[in-house]
């Protein structure tokens, strides 16, 4: 036992030193696969007996709070680790496979390096997320990719809320991925009966100015966050869709009719990868009221003819070479960090 808790633990530190975003365990007929991804890319690891597989992802389900004898169904479970002085959540999530069971392991940083200023490339991006955090009410909704940043992105703006006023912030999250002082988080936990709709439901009686919604994924919520968001709260959600323009039709698939007046802001965001650079950038999809915006106004400093070109090319192909880089941040007028992970 003594050796697979090592060998669990050396695949996690392994992780860590990446700063790889998941870890995933594939089972196959000679054994386990074991790959991370980093920056948005899936790095192949060692190759693991089955037996020594088996047991790593049976440790990993004990150490989480899994059954560990449950092999039929799928299970999630969530925990906080420290390594070196930072602070983790790590989302276990599994699935019933041939020939053996799969394991993903999911890493999110308790803290973000991020503030509202540094999200973006372009000053204009940093002035509509603070005018949004500036309202009394409405809904604003995050759109994107998995793994696309809407967690560092949501996160950053309720750190700017928070520091700017004194408003009852009140979110519900599955799994809570980074504990902050004074707002109240709620878990979901289905088995308790605690669900987005019904944690939803509860939260309109604690009387909150800011609520979000890790994730609309059914008609009872959508229809509770858009009668929160025209009640006097500001509501922010995440949603699945494929671009801002598709989140209306989204929600016309959960049978929700939505009043444009009551949303503030729909933003899609997707990474651009920074070639020859060990880091990834975020660009922003808007749409604000009856009009879409790309990367930057028109009308902005920042949004020059040859920057507008390189916004395009990122946002395309998902990648940015080093000079159009140098140009965005030069023309931008924000500075980006160490980049999303």
């Amino acid at each position: 036992m003594a050796d697979i808790e090592a060998k669990s633990t050396a695949i996690l530190y392994e992780a860590f030193q990446s700063e790889a975003s998941d870890i995933h365990f594939l089972p196959t007929s000679k054994g386990y696969l074991v790959h991370y991804r980093a920056l948005g890319e899936i790095h192949a690891g060692e190759t693991l007996k089955a037996e020594d597989g088996f047991r790593i992802v049976s440790y990993f389900k004990y150490a989480c709070g899994m059954d560990i004898g449950e092999r039929r169904k799928p299970q999630s479970k969530a925990i906080s680790y420290d390594w070196q002085g930072n602070g983790y959540t790590l989302r276990f999530s599994t699935l019933p496979a041939k020939p053996s069971e799969s394991l993903a392991i999911r890493i999110s940083p308790r803290t973000t390096p991020y503030t509202l200023q540094s999200l973006s490339l372009f000053a204009s991006d940093t002035r509509k997320f603070t005018e949004l955090a500036h309202c009394q009410n409405g809904l604003v909704l995050f759109t994107g990719a998995t793994g696309s940043g809407k967690t560092t992105s949501v996160y950053a703006l309720l750190d700017y809320v928070q520091q700017s006023s004194t408003k009852m912030i009140v979110t519900i999250e599955d799994p809570i991925e980074r504990p902050i002082e004074g707002m109240v988080q709620i878990e979901i936990n289905e088995k308790a009966g605690i669900t987005f709709a019904t944690a939803l439901k509860a939260v309109l009686r604690h009387d909150p100015d800011v609520i979000v919604i890790g994730e609309i994924r059914d008609r009872n919520t959508a229809e509770l966050a858009l009668q929160a968001a025209t009640t006097g709260h500001l509501v922010i959600a995440s949603l699945h869709a494929a671009s801002a323009s598709l989140a209306f039709a989204r929600l016309a698939e959960l049978g929700v009719n939505v009043r444009v007046e009551c949303v503030r802001a729909v933003i899609h965001q997707k990474l651009a990868k920074v070639v020859s650079k060990n880091k990834r950038v975020a660009f922003f999809e808007w749409l604000l009221k009856d009009s879409l915006l790309k990367g930057a106004d028109s009308n902005d400093k920042s949004g020059e003819i040859e920057a507008l070109r390189a916004v395009r090319k990122a946002w395309a192909i998902g990648a940015i070479d080093r000079h159009s880089y140098n140009l965005l941040t030069d023309k931008g007028m924000t500075e980006v960090g160490s980049g999303y992970r």
